[in-house]
């Protein structure tokens, strides 16, 4: 693609880009806009359709994300959590294996020492960029990927997913989550120039009808 922004969408989840503000939100506190389905009706309802409006939000921006989510009010398999790391660590096993979580520390701090200590920062605080969802500014786009599928590249190499169930193996999706969060919290505090926005996050139960 020769686009001069480049988007991802991941897990049925999309920005809305309407002028509107939902509060049809999904039950488990993160603040995502609950639709049933993916289809012309709703893709209008929440701007997906209008090239206009979408034209003119991207380009505004350097980074477009999801709203942040509070993990502070987000259950887990421990109850509720005070951090975005503690709110990690409480899916054990769950969601991802901490020693995984820890390994990726590792790779992180010895690669890109810089960015290490803003994660670290980052993980600390409650407010959670999830999901992988975002446009953004193709050069901020590559520097993002070259990051995260070097550390992801020598992340597998530690991994042993043979004992993995499907869930833990989901890993590196989970650990892009936390590089890719990572990364747009320490550009904006080394970039505080950077124009990076805000959508709301839509949630689409079924995206297939």
């Amino acid at each position: 693609a020769k686009a001069d922004y480049i988007g991802l969408c991941h897990y049925r989840r999309y920005l809305s880009f309407s002028d509107r503000h939902f509060d049809n939100l999904t039950g488990d506190r993160r603040g995502q806009v609950l639709a049933k389905a993916l289809t012309p009706g709703t893709e209008a309802k929440y701007g997906l359709l209008d090239q206009e409006a979408v034209r003119s939000i991207v380009t505004s921006h350097d980074i477009l994300v999801g709203e942040a989510q509070d993990l502070s009010k987000v259950y887990t398999p421990f109850g509720v959590q005070p951090t975005v790391l503690k709110h990690w660590q409480a899916h054990d096993m769950a969601l991802i294996n901490v020693k995984d979580l820890e390994a990726l520390f590792d790779i992180v701090q010895a690669r890109y020492p810089e960015f290490y200590k803003d994660m670290r920062e980052y993980l600390d605080g409650k407010y959670f960029y999830g999901f992988n969802t975002f446009v953004m500014r193709r050069d901020l786009y590559c520097e993002l990927c070259e990051m995260e599928f070097a550390v992801l590249a020598e992340l597998e190499q530690r991994v042993d997913l043979s004992h993995y169930n499907q869930q833990l193996s989901r890993i590196y999706g989970f650990m892009g989550e936390i590089l890719f969060s990572s990364y747009i919290y320490h550009k904006k505090k080394r970039n505080p120039a950077l124009r990076v926005g805000e959508r709301q996050l839509l949630y689409f139960d079924q995206t297939d009808v």
